[in-house]
């Protein structure tokens, strides 16, 4: 299978991972931790078209599920977590992959 093809189907298939992960994540605090999911909401400027998702980064990295005590939120944040790290290492590593 030629590179540039493989990779591109690994980007898509991870942004689809990712939003998808991302509304799972959005159902369950919506459903379980209404005030942390509205807080989410609220949070940044309004005027910037990606303040939710910032302040879903935000949520993510500063590992704020840990303190809900909700396992199932736990697994959620922590598989996001991992695909971020991957997903961070791919864009890293694809210019080294084409330069060859």
């Amino acid at each position: 299978m030629p590179l540039i093809p493989a990779l591109f189907s690994v980007f898509w298939v991870s942004v689809l991972a990712w939003c998808l992960m991302v509304a799972g994540l959005e159902r369950h605090l919506a459903a379980r931790h209404p005030v942390v999911h509205a807080g989410l909401g609220r949070t940044g400027n309004g005027s910037l078209p990606l303040g939710r998702e910032l302040a879903m980064l935000r949520f993510l990295c500063a590992a704020r599920d840990r303190g809900l005590g909700d396992t199932g939120l736990g697994r959620r944040c922590t598989a996001l977590r991992l695909l971020l790290v991957g997903y961070t290492v791919f864009f890293l590593v694809t210019p080294t992959l084409l330069a060859r």
